[in-house]
């Protein structure tokens, strides 16, 4: 790599701290959202008396909540100025990026597929419990 171009790639940029604020409020707002967004169905199912979820749906919500809690770490890690913590970790995020897809993809295919035709192979996604 030129001289240059190595230079420009590895440069530190100067961030201001109201940027760094924005970002880690983003975070906070995002990891917020999920939950606000989840919790009936999800997170506190059992307080609303919601269907139990198959072991799949279990893995999916998992692996979401996974990515969700990586992107709120990795901005902490940038206004702890733990840089070199954030890159290493992002070599990881760059695979769990693709669990991510295959994970949402497959959600989303097993659920239309509920939708159209009813229970996946038999068992719907959604197991329907003795409690109301």
């Amino acid at each position: 790599m030129p001289e240059q171009l190595s230079s420009f790639w590895l440069a530190q940029p100067s961030v201001r701290s109201g940027d760094r604020r924005y970002f880690v409020w983003f975070a906070l707002f995002a990891v917020a959202l999920v939950f606000a967004g989840f919790s009936r169905t999800y997170f506190l199912h059992g307080l609303f008396h919601t269907p139990n979820l198959s072991r799949f749906m279990h893995i999916h919500a998992a692996v979401m909540t996974g990515w969700i809690v990586l992107f709120a770490f990795q901005t902490f890690l940038i206004k702890w100025h733990r840089t070199s913590l954030h890159r290493t970790l992002g070599y990881f995020g760059a695979g769990y990026a693709a669990l991510v897809v295959i994970m949402g993809c497959s959600a989303t295919f097993l659920s239309a597929r509920r939708e159209v035709r009813g229970p996946v192979d038999g068992r719907a996604l959604f197991h329907h419990g003795a409690s109301a």
